[in-house]
């Protein structure tokens, strides 16, 4: 809806490199995983919910 009024969508553009990921919120974060210019196609795996603090182990 809040496309289909013309209100403005700020963009913010991220350059993620072959074997890097990114984390955002993104039930309110609009998204499209574009790969253009790439020959090889994107992975994309998305996790939505709510879990507890300490349910998982530290990436870092």
């Amino acid at each position: 809806m809040y496309v289909t009024l013309r209100c403005p969508v700020p963009v913010l553009r991220i350059r993620v490199d072959p074997g890097e990921g990114w984390l955002a919120p993104t039930a309110v974060l609009p998204y499209d995983e574009s790969t253009a210019g790439q020959s090889l196609p994107s992975v994309t795996a998305s996790w939505l919910g709510h879990w507890t603090r300490g349910l998982f182990a530290p990436l870092i």
